[in-house]
């Protein structure tokens, strides 16, 4: 942010498959003066397509909104040349319900992730996603980690994962 200021640059924190983290007491899409999230299908909120914009800088928070709003800002006038990307009101229905209730499943992520991770700590050849000092949440959009293969022999990720998937199969 420091570097943003000194060389007057707006920071666009991308903070789409980060909703409800939080990163030294800030909630993530809060920490630049624009925050964005996508509620594409597959994120952790979800409404079909599209994201948001949420932002401390009202100057730049306008110039989002006309850019999505056909190029017209909210005085009225078209200033530049901008596409329709706005959220219909059924999607911003189905995204409500469901942004509200990702609060309790976001806690059992953290939960459920701490515990694997405590779980994975013996396991020298599978490196659990690294949470940053300072990280109080994860989104968990998906829980990461990295494959050593020297700690298994040198077996290639592919074979390893068939391995896993066959053991699964018969356990």
């Amino acid at each position: 942010m420091a570097i943003a200021a000194k060389h007057k640059l707006a920071v666009i924190e991308d903070a789409c498959q980060a909703h409800l983290s939080e990163y030294q007491g800030k909630k993530l899409g809060t920490i630049a003066p624009l925050g964005c999230f996508s509620f594409q299908t597959s994120k952790t909120i979800a409404c079909g397509e599209g994201g948001g914009i949420i932002g401390s800088d009202e100057e730049l928070m306008d110039k989002c909104y006309t850019v999505h709003n056909h190029g017209t800002s909210r005085r009225g006038r078209t200033e530049v040349i901008g596409p329709k990307y706005r959220m219909n009101e059924f999607e911003a229905a189905v995204l409500w319900p469901s942004s509200r209730a990702r609060g309790n499943a976001s806690c059992a992520a953290n939960e459920n992730a701490a515990y694997l991770t405590s779980k994975l700590k013996g396991c020298p050849g599978v490196v659990p996603q690294k949470l940053y000092e300072g990280t109080a949440s994860g989104s968990f959009y998906l829980y990461a980690m990295s494959y050593k293969k020297e700690h298994f022999g040198g077996v290639d990720r592919g074979r390893f994962l068939k391995a896993n998937g066959r053991r699964r199969a018969s356990a």
